[in-house]
Parts: C-alpha cells; sequence; structure tokens
C-alpha cells in the first residue's frame, strides 16, 4: 500500500496523506508518469523558473539559493502547467522539485523529497494528469520510505506569469520553421527525432535533428553563451544569451561549433546561417 498525495491543491494533498491506494495503472491515454515526462517545450530564459523554484525553497523556510537550473521538464495545458526541475544550489548540491501552477486558482505548489534511501537517491514518483475537464488524477509519491515530502504554496504573480512564457519556446514550432528556412516549402508533419548535447566552460549547446513528412532530416542548434566571446555567423553574442541558429541550403547544411575559437559556423560555403537571438532582457 503506497500513501500517495493529490497535487492538485494543498488540501487534496494533505487528506489524501490519510488515504492508502492499490498501485493501480490506468490505461486512460491522459495520464504519464512524471519521470517519464517529456518536454516539446525548449527552456530559452531559466530566469523566471529559477526565481519560482527559489520562491519555494524560501516558502520552505530553506535558506539555501538556487545557483542553477540543470534540467527542466515542462508540459502545458489549457488549465496548469507542469515542471520536473532538476537545479544546482550555490553550495554545488543538485535537487529536485516537481511544480504544478494551477492557472485557473493562479496557486503554485511544490512537492520536494528530501532524505537518504538505502538503494537509490531520494527522488519524487508520480503521474500527472494532462487532461483536467473531468477532475485530476495526478499524484506525487518520494521513492521510499526515509524520504521526508515536503509540500509548499505560493500566489502565481501576473508578471511571474509573463516572465515564464516568455522563457519557453515550443521545438515543434521551431523545427517547421528550420524546415521551412532549409528546404523553401513547409511540411504537414514534423518529428523531432534527436537532440545532441554539448558543455564546456564557454557554451551550452543542443543541437535538435528533426524529420519532415517527406522523410528528410535536417538540424537547428540552441547556444547558450556562458562568457562573453561566443560568435555566430560573426556577431558575438553576450554572455547567458540564448541564440537559435539554423543553417540552410541545399549542401549538406548543418551548425558546427569550434571550442578553440568560440566561432558557431555552417559546414559548408553555400549554407545561409539563420541568427535568432532570444531578448531575455528585464521587462
Amino acid at each position: 500500500m503506497e500513501n500517495r498525495i493529490l497535487i492538485y491543491s494543498i488540501a487534496a494533498m494533505l487528506a489524501c496523506l490519510a488515504c492508502s491506494k492499490e498501485g493501480d495503472q490506468t490505461d486512460d491515454g491522459n495520464i504519464i508518469s512524471l519521470n517519464e515526462l517529456s518536454s516539446n517545450f525548449l527552456l530559452v530564459d531559466d530566469r523566471g523558473l529559477l526565481n519560482k523554484v527559489q520562491t519555494h525553497l524560501d516558502q520552505d523556510k530553506l535558506s539555501a539559493k538556487v545557483s542553477q537550473i540543470e534540467e527542466v521538464k515542462f508540459y502545458e495545458s489549457a488549465d496548469a502547467r507542469f515542471y520536473l526541475v532538476s537545479y544546482k544550489l550555490d553550495d554545488g548540491d543538485t535537487k529536485e522539485i516537481a511544480i504544478r501552477d494551477n492557472l485557473v486558482t493562479n496557486q503554485s505548489t511544490g512537492i520536494s523529497c528530501r532524505g537518504q534511501c538505502t538503494s537509490d537517491r531520494c527522488r519524487i514518483e508520480g503521474e500527472i494528469d494532462l487532461d483536467l475537464s473531468d477532475g485530476d488524477d495526478s499524484w506525487s509519491q518520494c521513492s521510499c520510505t526515509a524520504c521526508e515530502m515536503h509540500v509548499t504554496t505560493a500566489a502565481i504573480t501576473e508578471s511571474e506569469n509573463e516572465t515564464l512564457s516568455k522563457g519557453f519556446r515550443n521545438i515543434e514550432d521551431l523545427a517547421k520553421k528550420s524546415f521551412l528556412n532549409t528546404f523553401g516549402t513547409p511540411s504537414d508533419k514534423i518529428a523531432v527525432t534527436k537532440v545532441d548535447y554539448f558543455k564546456d566552460e564557454k557554451v551550452d549547446i543542443q543541437t535538435f535533428t528533426y524529420e519532415g513528412s517527406n522523410g528528410i532530416e535536417s538540424t537547428f542548434m540552441v547556444v547558450r553563451a556562458l562568457v562573453d566571446g561566443i560568435s555566430a555567423n560573426g556577431v558575438e553574442m553576450a554572455a547567458m544569451d540564448t541564440t537559435i541558429i539554423d543553417c540552410t541550403g541545399s549542401c549538406d547544411c548543418r551548425e558546427r561549433y569550434y571550442p578553440g575559437t568560440g566561432a558557431v559556423e555552417c559546414t559548408c560555403s553555400d549554407c545561409k546561417m539563420i541568427v535568432e537571438t532570444e531578448d531575455t532582457e528585464e521587462g
């Protein structure tokens, strides 16, 4: 028997601590595992999310400060946003928090697990109901009895909503735009088939490979400059800027990063590089 906590409201969470449910599995296609949540969105500016995580830590009366977002899985429905966030503290420790924003009540709920498990790290488990139109069957729990669950709530402000919405871009939309720029015609279906990661002391790079409905593959690159001096198409990026780079053309046209020079270039001379820097200025 497992104690499960519904995450749609703090009252439901606390009430459910006293109840038990069998480890049932649903056939509802709208229910997915929290830890298998995959994101169709790209985090291009992490300041809003970093502030949100810090707010929940402050609500939990912790003195720790969030220094960096390491990884985020994100899903947005009509009524809610779901985040599974791995973040680094200023002391170097990496932690995890699940956050659910209720866009109807403008309440944010955070769930984190702390403690030491015998055979595995203390982590969050659960399922997310992606369709809230007929109620919310989401639940979460910690991975072992030695884990202690911490639940926090915070109000969602209008400015926070605006900052968060600017921080995410739809990956499929970016791939559709890249396909059109590369091949000159739209594709009625796009599938992102692979994501390659590269990170050093200068840059954090994600290279997305996608396939159009005609079976042809292409790529685009998302570069976050960690220092000044990174350039694309001869234009220098400011530190902490996130830039979307797309090399388009009829040759074997791909994006390539040179660590020695800090430059991003296209792989052949017939390529045309399209550079789009995300607006991360304070609004």
